[in-house]
């Protein structure tokens, strides 16, 4: 071999050892100085049972598997504080809660009401509507409402269900004013 072979070779070799020592040194930064952490304040958390967290090339997916609680606004939004102050990029919060097929079907036939009442900002005649099927069903329920979200929960014996659905941002929205 040529001088300037071993020269090739040489920054070859560097250049994969770079690579290799930047993505493990990203991947252990990612793991301890975010993921971690973020996992270990949710499950503090009285109504948590388990935190996954996965990185995608969309941002990152945080699923929490919760327990029944009281007010799901609430919870929602610690959980939502905790993750935002670590990972400040794309994320999505993902509640994994224990409905039932019913429950799941309540929702599914539930979903014009739904997203009708986002679209106009009828947020009175959407309680009015929930609360209907909540008494023909014999559903426990409530709505939460914030600037950004809407909380539906619906419960019935040991089966309960958490909706987290975003609220169009007012400046996507079109119509009268």
């Amino acid at each position: 071999m040529k001088k300037g072979d071993f020269k090739v070779l040489w920054f070859g070799l560097a250049l994969v050892i770079s690579l290799g020592l930047f993505t493990g040194s990203y991947r252990l930064y990612q793991d301890r100085m975010i993921e971690k952490p973020v996992i270990t304040k949710i499950d503090t958390f009285s109504n948590v049972e388990n935190v996954e967290i996965e990185k995608n090339h969309d941002g990152y997916f945080v699923e929490v598997n919760i327990q029944t609680v009281g007010d799901i606004k609430e919870d929602y939004k610690q959980i939502d504080k905790v993750v935002n102050s670590s990972i400040k990029k794309n994320y999505d919060i993902h509640l994994v809660d224990q409905r039932d097929n019913e429950l799941q079907t309540a929702l599914d036939e539930f979903q014009i009401e739904i997203y009708e009442a986002l679209a106009k900002n009828n947020y009175v005649w959407l309680q009015e509507q929930l609360k209907d099927l909540a008494v023909t069903q014999n559903y426990e329920y409530n709505l939460y409402l914030d600037e950004e979200r809407l909380y539906i929960q619906l419960e019935k014996g040991d089966a309960f269900l958490y909706e987290v659905i975003n609220r169009p941002s007012q400046d996507k929205v079109s119509g009268p004013v």
